[in-house]
């Protein structure tokens, strides 16, 4: 199973210009996308982006602590078997991004579309 060590060391390679305000960004956009779902399997989903961009903000002085109280809400209060299922959705969640290629554009990562 991935740990949040795993996902944090993943992101500063994957994403190593990411900032606080790109990553307070992405967070607003991953929790309506997360509101939106419809199936559970969507709602699963999205929480795994929820909580890697949580994951995420562990990299900055300025969301450290904010991080902790949000993995309280959106992660460690869900009960052992959601928490074990996010986990594995986070995994082919990364093997996914890897796929991808993303560009800085100054102040957060766009995908590059073919």
């Amino acid at each position: 199973m991935i740990s949040f060590t795993d996902v944090l060391e993943w992101h500063k390679k994957f994403f190593p210009e990411a900032t606080p305000k790109s990553q307070l960004v992405h967070f607003a956009q991953e929790v309506k996308e997360l509101n939106n779902a419809k199936t559970d399997q969507e709602r699963l989903e999205e929480g795994a982006d929820v909580v890697i961009v949580l994951i995420s903000f562990r990299r900055f002085e300025e969301t450290k602590e904010m991080a902790e109280d949000l993995l309280n809400y959106y992660y460690f209060n869900t009960g052992v078997d959601t928490m074990k299922r996010i986990r594995t959705e986070i995994k082919k969640k990364i093997e996914l991004i890897n796929k991808r290629d993303y560009v800085w554009n100054g102040e957060d990562y766009d995908r590059k579309r073919y």
